[in-house]
């Protein structure tokens, strides 16, 4: 019976379109590196605006957000954090809106008119059971 001879250990890794991975912290060569950053320096860029509007389209309900995403040429990802990151905001915009609403001059001096309107219209109220 003739010896057995096991494949090397790379070749079991590339086995079925596997690739041997580098482990974390290891460089990357000169050619990944350009690759990488010609990804990157190529990436789609999107304007606030052009967000926010992506975002409102989707909330509104009338489109299904699978294909306003194929429309606008994105990912479902960015759409999800997109729409995370502007209701985020909303809830924080709309909180901090009623405290600086409560605490501002303006709201203070109506209610002091509030106040004076009530005290004036008891004073009526009574002079006109008096003479009734």
């Amino acid at each position: 019976m003739p010896p057995r001879v096991l494949p090397d250990t790379p070749d079991l890794c590339r086995h079925k379109g596997m690739e041997m991975r580098q482990k974390p912290g290891t460089k990357q060569s000169h050619g990944e590196k350009v690759i990488k950053d010609a990804r990157h320096a190529t990436r789609k860029q999107y304007s606030a605006e052009k967000k926010i509007r992506i975002v409102l389209d989707g909330l509104n309900g009338d489109q299904n957000i699978a294909r306003l995403c194929r429309r606008e040429g994105i990912a479902h990802s960015p759409f999800d954090s997109w729409s995370k990151e502007f209701l985020k905001a909303e809830k924080k915009r709309l909180a901090g809106d009623t405290t600086r609403a409560a605490t501002s001059t303006k709201v203070t001096h109506l209610t002091k008119r509030v106040e004076f309107t009530q005290v004036l219209f008891c004073a009526i109220q009574s002079a006109v059971q008096r003479y009734a």
